[in-house]
């Protein structure tokens, strides 16, 4: 009976939820423009009680499990926290920023009311932390190749988050990513290890044979 009680309310919630959220499918978005894109002026505010009545619920009853999939994007991110820690003294990396990491995906899928995470859900965490990062890491790279300088990395991220808003696609291949080099005329002596290198301070995210530009 308590089982049926509880999805009874589930339901209920939701369909409360759902009647003040006018949300626009954007999967493909980032979690800045996803939030941004959320923002009309004729939204529906959701009444303070039954936001309550949702946060008491998930709380209560809600205990997401982290996924493989999930997992292995958070310890792929981590390590290169860890080897960034090595370089630049300026960031401060340890175990517990991995176990923080956990806690917000979990409370990412939470937020939903589901029981796993998702890749989604590490992602959205991990854009969040390189915001949280993205002064220190600023002022503390010092990009360790004579042709690639600081200037040069501005303005392939600005060309990034042209090509990432014209078509909401935050992941590319390394020959996706040289033919948008190549149509905005960025050219480089080496491109590959340009790219290896944005990997390596954390400006693009490596996963398998993609790159990931979430943080753009």
């Amino acid at each position: 009976m308590s089982v049926h009680a509880d999805l009874n309310a589930t339901d209920s919630i939701q369909s409360s939820m759902s009647q003040h959220m006018n949300v626009p499918h954007t999967d493909k978005l980032s979690l800045r423009n996803r939030l941004t894109s959320s923002i009309t002026e004729n939204m529906n505010i959701i009444p303070q009680s039954i936001l309550r009545k949702y946060i008491s619920y998930a709380r209560q009853y809600v205990k997401p499990k982290l996924t493989k999939e999930a997992a292995i994007i958070l310890q792929n991110y981590y390590l290169e926290l860890r080897k960034r820690n090595n370089k630049f003294s300026g960031l401060s990396i340890c175990n517990r920023q991995l176990e923080a990491m956990i806690r917000l995906t979990e409370a990412r899928a939470k937020l939903e009311l589901r029981t796993e995470t998702t890749e989604k859900d590490a992602l959205d965490v991990i854009e969040i932390l390189q915001y949280t990062f993205e002064d220190k890491i600023t002022n503390c790279q010092s990009l360790s190749t004579k042709n690639v300088t600081n200037g040069r990395v501005k303005e392939f991220i600005k060309i990034l988050k042209k090509e990432t808003v014209s078509n909401s696609n935050k992941i590319f291949s390394m020959k996706r990513l040289n033919e948008i080099a190549l149509d905005n005329k960025f050219l480089m002596s080496n491109f590959p290890e340009f790219i290896a290198k944005l990997n390596e301070n954390g400006i693009l995210l490596k996963m398998d044979r993609y790159y990931n530009c979430s943080k753009q």
